[in-house]
């Protein structure tokens, strides 16, 4: 009985220990550490020439994204510019 009291507690642990960011609006979640070239990497919106805000700061530099890790509650922005006429 008290091991599965103390596994249970270890699986509640788990499950706290994610990571929640949202990327335009839109939670997601995740379970390990991330940087944010993997979160712009998997995500659709994300293209040649997308400006990326994090937190309300402007990201100048794509050789920046694989160093910034994401933290629990960070907001990202993905920017695309739609040409018209």
């Amino acid at each position: 009985m008290l091991l599965w009291l103390y596994s249970n507690k270890q699986l509640m642990e788990a499950k706290t220990n994610n990571i929640k960011y949202f990327i335009n609006g839109n939670c997601k979640e995740f379970s390990d550490k991330i940087t944010l070239e993997k979160v712009l990497f998997g995500c659709n919106e994300f293209k040649e020439g997308s400006i990326i805000i994090l937190n309300g700061i402007y990201i100048d530099s794509q050789e920046k994204y694989e160093s910034i890790q994401i933290s629990d509650g960070d907001k990202i922005e993905v920017v695309n510019f739609l040409a018209g006429g």
